[in-house]
């Protein structure tokens, strides 16, 4: 049995390598292969380490991963379940954020294109908005990469 803090170092490592490559331009076959294992091990170890404060963050990761990737059928669970979590108002901005771009880019990809303009449109609003310029920052390293809806 994994010690819980080994799960967490593992977790935070695989999480960090996953958006490097999720904020890359392109990927090769081999970095696809990478991002899809080190996600995927990035679920396996926050979900062992148990904090349920982390699952939204870990369902972002996956499913972002899964869509990056091409596997747009795959990410739906993970996609939802981070959208319900983290899009209220009372979370943070950059949660919001995240939560709205990646629900975008999942809906343009399942050709609901008019509902996918309306999230991208509100992510970057709140990216816009967003009072600290490191979040703002982090974020649009990754929304930039997003594929547009068609006509926005």
């Amino acid at each position: 049995m994994i010690d819980v803090d080994v799960h967490r170092k593992l977790g935070s490592i695989t999480n960090n390598r996953s958006w490097n490559l999720i904020e890359s331009a392109e990927l090769t076959a081999e970095e696809s292969e990478e991002l899809l294992a080190t996600a995927m091990a990035s679920v396996y170890h926050w979900t062992a380490v148990g904090d349920s404060e982390k699952f939204p963050a870990r369902d972002l990761l996956a499913g972002a991963a899964l869509l990056k990737i091409g596997l747009t059928k795959m990410s739906e669970g993970f996609v939802q379940r981070a959208y319900d979590a983290l899009s209220p108002a009372d979370r943070a901005e950059w949660e919001q954020a995240f939560a709205h771009a990646v629900r975008a880019w999942y809906l343009w990809q399942c050709g609901e294109t008019d509902t996918a303009r309306a999230h991208y449109q509100q992510a970057k609003e709140i990216g816009e908005n967003m009072p600290d310029p490191e979040d703002r920052m982090i974020f649009f390293n990754t929304f930039d990469l997003i594929p547009p809806p068609l006509a926005v």
